[in-house]
């Protein structure tokens, strides 16, 4: 299938077709995005990214070797919590037990990749997520929705990332604000899919739920960790258990997904295995480290209203988001 194997340098027109561009020059569709980021607190658009691009994409995020963080403890601000100027009880100190895989911006860097860029197209070894990344048209269009000039992050592996949620082995990624404060996401992976199918049930699948993206929008005005805003919302999501203001999206892969994420409270839900062809549900069934049904895999661009914007040492250091720092 020509497609779905590009070898070599992709040409620019090649890079046209990865994502549906001409969607971004739609007037109507920027003030739809407009209204519903400052409304419902996120944009969701769907089949965003091509056929062809979901396949590239997804090739080459699962081609680089990814770090996975095991029931590591961060707070929701992803930090180690703040014991000089609150109790252990409060929500500031509230720590969870995260769980994710991560492929950082240094791994696209160093990618060995069939589907890289020529050295005339974008500085030669850049990965196809990293050229959308630095494409112009999509920052104007991200500016647009935000109403103010938005620039990319400087941060060596935050800017660009890829995760990955797994049903068995690291299905549990933590409600958070995020540190940088625009996010834009790629769903090249659905968690829903069967083994050997689609997300229809197929022989000797099995079928998986959850995976969604969670959310309660614009629920800290400020990007201080010290604002009770913040603290109210971790009380009563992970303290007292009401999710009654958590709002979810369900996503498919190609779409294309972007939030104020510094101040929204977020996670990817967890990966549920809801049964099989015999009629097992809940834990039943095994995976191994091959098998790619339960897994989810997302594309991450971050954004900051500010120049030279760069993740800190202690949000790096707490997601170990390269093999090669360790």
């Amino acid at each position: 299938n020509k497609n779905n194997n590009m070898e070599g340098p992709m040409s620019d027109n090649d890079n046209q077709q990865l994502v549906h561009w001409k969607l971004l020059d739609n007037d109507e569709l920027v003030e739809s995005c407009q209204t519903k980021l400052q409304t419902e607190g996120v944009v969701v658009l769907e089949n965003f990214v091509t056929e062809l691009g979901v396949s590239v994409l997804k090739d080459e995020v699962k081609a680089l070797p990814y770090n996975v963080i095991q029931n590591k403890p961060m707070t929701p601000w992803l930090d180690g919590g703040d014991m000089a100027n609150y109790s252990k009880d409060h929500p500031r100190n509230f720590m969870i037990n995260a769980s994710v895989g991560f492929v950082g911006r240094k791994q696209f860097e160093s990618s060995s990749s069939d589907h890289r860029l020529s050295e005339e197209e974008e500085g030669g070894g850049r990965s196809r997520s990293i050229s959308l990344y630095n494409n112009d048209k999509m920052l104007h269009f991200l500016s647009s929705i935000a109403g103010r000039p938005l620039y990319r992050s400087n941060d060596v592996n935050g800017s660009v990332y890829s995760y990955r949620l797994h049903y068995k082995d690291h299905n549990a990624p933590p409600w958070h604000f995020d540190e940088s404060p625009y996010t834009a996401i790629l769903y090249l992976e659905n968690s829903t899919s069967c083994s050997g199918s689609s997300s229809s049930n197929a022989a000797g699948g099995r079928k998986f739920g959850g995976g969604e993206f969670e959310f309660v929008p614009w629920v800290r005005p400020s990007r201080s960790k010290d604002d009770c805003n913040g603290h109210d919302i971790v009380q009563k999501i992970l303290v007292d258990k009401n999710l009654e203001d958590v709002r979810r999206v369900s996503v498919e892969p190609g779409t294309f997904l972007f939030f104020c994420g510094a101040h929204t409270f977020h996670r990817a839900g967890p990966i549920q295995l809801v049964g099989d062809l015999s009629g097992n549900s809940g834990e039943g069934g095994e995976t191994n480290d091959d098998d790619d049904s339960g897994l989810r895999i997302g594309l991450v661009f971050t954004f900051s209203d500010t120049q030279e914007f760069s993740n800190s040492d202690e949000v790096n250091n707490r997601n170990e988001w390269d093999p090669k720092d360790d």
